[in-house]
């Protein structure tokens, strides 16, 4: 995928650009010839936001990121794809499909793992007043799915097989840290917050029918503005969160 726009100089500059590679018929790349113990059977990559980034259309940090994706397999018995995302806004490292080869059924146990850290400018408004800083962020999380439809087939007991075991688990951590100017004294925002997910839900094979199934969710956070300039104001922020 191409996707040209014109920058403000008038010439054409491609702001997304995208390709992907696949083998067929079992053929790959050898990464250790002599005894191939990982074999690459596809990829891809591109890269986003590049016209933006060169015309400077963008507040704070440049949104440009170069995506790397691979495919292959492991001794012939595992096999996923993993794929890194990187840029100045940006770090995330995602592997998906991973599963292992058991007879002629191909069980992709693990849907997803990905972890990730971000940061971005960022303005909040608190009592009123409004703070300029900056924002990070992380997450990591996982999806696991035991014998499902696409994976199972008909391989076992002839008939077509639903997620059995469906498991998803994800946290993730948010700071800001921000300040403002008001006359000739200089004020601190901060924020620090949690966040997570976890389910697990049990199907009945074959019927589609799900028999149990759990979830929590939890958020907890706090925020607080002081004063900058004294030795104190660390301790009064900090006392301010409790």
């Amino acid at each position: 995928m191409l996707n040209l726009v014109r920058l403000k100089n008038g010439k054409l500059c491609p702001n997304d650009l995208s390709f992907d590679l696949k083998m067929e018929n079992g053929m790959g790349i050898d990464i250790t010839p002599a005894a191939p113990a990982v074999t690459i059977t596809g990829g891809g990559g591109g890269i986003s936001d590049l016209a933006k980034t060169i015309d400077g259309d963008y507040s704070g940090i440049p949104p440009v990121v170069l995506s790397l994706r691979t495919h292959g397999t492991v001794v012939k018995v595992a096999e996923g794809t993993l794929e890194l995302k990187i840029g100045p806004s940006q770090l995330q490292l995602k592997a998906s499909d991973i599963g292992f080869k058991a007879g002629n059924a191909n069980l992709k146990i693990i849907k997803e793992l990905s972890a990730g850290i971000y940061v971005n400018t960022k303005d909040v408004k608190y009592k009123g007043n409004y703070y300029s800083g900056i924002e990070f962020g992380g997450n990591l999380g996982i999806s696991i799915a035991l014998i499902t439809k696409e994976q199972a087939g008909d391989n076992i007991l002839k008939k077509p097989f639903i997620d059995c075991i469906k498991a998803d688990a994800e946290l993730k951590l948010n700071t800001i840290a921000a300040e403002r100017t008001a006359g000739n004294k200089k004020y601190f925002y901060g924020y620090l917050g949690f966040a997570g997910h976890a389910s697990c839900d049990f199907t009945i094979p074959i019927i589609d029918k799900k028999v149990a199934g759990a979830a929590i969710d939890f958020s907890i956070g706090g925020e607080s503005a002081v004063e900058m300039g004294s030795v104190s104001s660390v301790g009064k922020f900090l006392k301010s969160l409790e």
